[in-house]
């Protein structure tokens, strides 16, 4: 009697404790994130039933607020690509390191330097080429800082 009193208990706890992480991790999941588990491709409606105005920052802040790493690099790139409004190089840059992916992240990077490459300078260029995260792409873009002033 004893025994299979400690068995219910012991699986009542384990229960109450299974319902309450689950709980927990229901009331963390943000409303973007939400409609992104019921609509993966459409993150700028996702957006749009989240926010009224999205900006750069709002659009980042609602990224890093996603638990999924997946859906958090897709709404970054989302972020990243088309509410770009990067008032310089240095701003760009920062946001192209927030990037998980390697893929991503040199991507971005190239990107940056499509988009002011202008107004770069040689050892701006230089320093930038060491970002990268596949070597290859680093020294490709270094060799095309040569050419600056």
């Amino acid at each position: 009697m004893k025994n299979r009193f400690i068995k219910t208990a012991a699986a009542t706890l384990i229960l109450a404790t299974v319902m309450l992480v689950t709980s927990a991790f229901a009331q963390g999941t943000t409303s973007l994130e939400k409609c992104l588990d019921d609509q993966p491709n459409e993150i700028q409606e996702c957006l749009s039933k989240t926010s009224k105005h999205i900006t750069l920052g709002s659009c980042y802040d609602q990224a890093n607020a996603i638990r999924s790493n997946y859906a958090k690099e897709n709404v970054r790139s989302y972020c990243f690509y088309h509410i770009s409004e990067f008032p310089n190089l240095s701003s760009c840059v920062a946001k192209a390191r927030l990037f998980t992916d390697a893929v991503n992240h040199d991507a971005g990077l190239f990107n940056c330097y499509s988009q002011f490459e202008r107004t770069i300078k040689k050892g701006t260029c230089e320093k930038m080429s060491k970002l990268f995260r596949f070597p290859e792409k680093g020294r490709y873009l270094k060799s095309n800082c040569e050419n600056l002033l």
